[in-house]
C-alpha cells in the first residue's frame, strides 16, 4: 500500500513524498522487485539522480533479467539526456518483453533524439491515430520536438481517458511545460498544483 501511494504521489508531482513513501515501502519489503524499480524512479524523477544510481546499482544482480529494471534505467538516462544509453537500456527491455508496447514506441522516443529520424518517421507511417494510439503518438513527437503534434495527442488523449503515465514529472514532455495548452492539460486533469 505505501508502495502505490509513493506512485499516486509521483503522478502528482509530490516528488519528496514520493521518495519518503517508496522508502518506507522498500524497508519493509526490501526485496520486492516492483517496489525497487519504483523507488529508483522516484529518485530519477524528482532529479535525484546519485540516488538512483545508487538504487539501481544496489539491486542489478537481483533485477538482471526483470524488464521493468532495465524501463526505469532507461528513464534514468532519458533524465540525463543521455539517449544513447537510455536506448541500450530499451533494448535489453525489448529483448526479455518484446511484447510490451511502451518500450517500443519509448525506444523510437530515443531514436528520434538521436537523429535517426528516418526509422521514426517510417513507423509514425504504420501507426493509425486512434485512441489506443495516441500516446505513443505523443511519445513519438515529442521525441522528434514537435509541440504541435505532440500536443495535439495528448489532448486527444486527455479527451479519451488515454494520458501517459506520470505526465506532469515525465521528462519526455518537460520540452511543453512552458506551453499553455500543455498546462491546460494539467489543469483538467488536476494536476496542475505546483510540485
Amino acid at each position: 500500500m505505501l508502495y502505490w501511494y509513493s506512485i499516486t504521489l509521483r503522478s502528482l508531482g509530490k516528488m519528496e513524498e514520493a521518495i519518503e513513501y517508496s522508502t518506507k515501502a522498500l524497508s519493509l519489503d526490501p526485496l520486492y522487485p516492483v517496489i525497487i524499480v519504483g523507488h529508483a524512479g522516484n529518485f530519477s524523477h524528482a532529479g535525484k539522480m546519485k540516488e538512483a544510481k545508487q538504487v539501481l546499482d544496489n539491486y542489478q544482480l537481483t533485477l538482471d533479467g526483470f524488464y521493468p529494471y532495465y524501463f526505469v534505467k532507461a528513464y534514468y538516462y532519458i533524465n540525463l539526456s543521455d539517449y544513447r544509453s537510455a536506448l541500450k537500456e530499451f533494448i535489453k527491455c525489448d529483448s526479455i518483453s518484446p511484447n510490451v508496447k511502451s518500450v517500443k514506441y519509448n525506444l523510437l522516443y530515443c531514436q528520434a533524439k538521436l537523429g535517426n529520424t528516418d526509422i521514426v518517421k517510417k513507423h509514425l507511417k504504420t501507426v493509425s491515430p486512434v485512441a489506443k494510439n495516441y500516446v505513443e503518438l505523443a511519445v513519438i513527437y515529442a521525441g522528434l520536438g514537435d509541440k504541435d503534434n505532440c500536443l495535439k495527442y495528448l489532448e486527444k488523449g486527455v479527451e479519451e481517458g488515454m494520458v501517459p503515465i506520470y505526465l506532469k514529472v515525465s521528462p519526455l514532455f518537460k520540452f511543453l511545460h512552458s506551453d499553455a495548452r500543455f498546462q491546460a492539460l494539467l489543469e483538467k486533469l488536476g494536476l496542475n498544483l505546483p510540485i
